[in-house]
């Protein structure tokens, strides 16, 4: 139970750390899982989302994914549609975006209860984030993935961040001279 609390504190704490770069009509995104269901009640890149949410500020939120089976975006997209955030799914698989395009998003837990298919699941091919230049920019990314991919996807996100836009790693101070050396 203590080791759960401490959690649930430092996930509050950097959710309220972040929580002032997100402003009304930003662009989020944010790479892999690290929300609710990877650790404890706001999650740690999701937190600042989550808060901001709650304070009634509307903003766009990009989930990206580098795995086949999108593990980590199909829980942080549902975690946060489900919480009624405006997401986008990003896959650079052709094949995953097209069978969510016909037959929606399906998510199977543990319970019946678990188990369900989000028929309205917003997404963008890898191939169609250009789509992305014609928005407003992204203001702020939280780059939280497995290390190898940190570069390449850092990379990927900056032709779309805002001048003055962040950013955020989550990966335990390990990838910040990577980032850095991108942006």
């Amino acid at each position: 139970e203590a080791i759960h609390a401490e959690d649930r504190r430092m996930c509050r704490a950097i959710g309220e750390a972040g929580r002032s770069l997100i402003t009304p009509a930003c662009g989020v995104l944010t790479h892999c899982n690290a929300g609710a269901l990877a650790v404890s009640e706001l999650g740690t890149a999701t937190a600042p989302m989550y808060l901001a949410h709650d304070e009634g500020v509307e903003f766009r939120v990009y989930v990206g994914e580098t795995r086949p089976l999108l593990q980590g975006s199909r829980l942080t997209a549902w975690e946060l549609t489900q919480a009624g955030l405006d997401v986008t799914l990003i896959d650079f698989w052709p094949e995953n975006i097209e069978t969510i395009r016909k037959h929606g998003l399906e998510l199977d837990g543990v319970t019946p209860e678990e188990k369900f298919t989000v028929t309205k699941a917003k997404t963008m091919h890898l191939t169609e984030m250009q789509d992305l230049s014609r928005q407003k920019p992204i203001d702020i990314a939280f780059v939280s993935m497995k290390s190898y991919d940190t570069e390449w996807a850092t990379a990927l996100i900056t032709q779309y961040l805002a001048p003055d836009g962040y950013v955020v790693s989550l990966q335990n101070c390990m990838n910040e001279e990577r980032i850095a050396g991108v942006v």
